[in-house]
């Protein structure tokens, strides 16, 4: 029903990103961190870092990526 009342609206709407789309800002933006994963993997995954925690500041978005 909110489309068709503003569909005789004169206009262009448009949102602006939440978020930067430059590169040196999000390099700011973005907290990571690596560090040696745990589990099944022996003496490699034991010594060497093998997984990635990467934030997003402003948003409070963790993301934790890691070799299984």
């Amino acid at each position: 029903m909110v489309f068709v009342l503003l569909m005789k609206e004169p206009g262009l709407r448009r949102s602006k990103p939440k978020f930067s789309t430059e590169l040196e800002t999000l390099e700011q933006e973005v907290e990571v961190k690596f560090y040696k994963s745990s589990g099944p993997g022996g003496q490699r995954k034991n010594k060497r870092e093998t997984a990635v925690k990467i934030r997003h500041i402003p948003s409070g978005i963790t993301v934790i990526a890691k070799d299984f």
